[in-house]
């Protein structure tokens, strides 16, 4: 469903900035571009890339 992913892949990227996680605001606004062009192969590839970004910034965020 194209129009959650653009709501989830908005939210995120949002959350991202906010918090200074840059390379996962980076991959999330990739992702939302995907999502708005109904382009089904770069979602599951922004998406993947988005996923490893946070889990990257995960543990960091659970010691907060």
């Amino acid at each position: 469903n194209f129009e959650e992913q653009i709501r989830l892949a908005h939210s995120m990227k949002g959350v991202a900035k906010t918090i200074g996680a840059v390379a996962l605001a980076e991959s999330s606004e990739q992702l939302l571009i995907a999502a708005e062009q109904a382009n089904e192969h770069d979602c599951k590839h922004f998406f993947e890339i988005a996923i490893r970004n946070l889990r990257d910034i995960t543990p960091g965020l659970n010691q907060l």
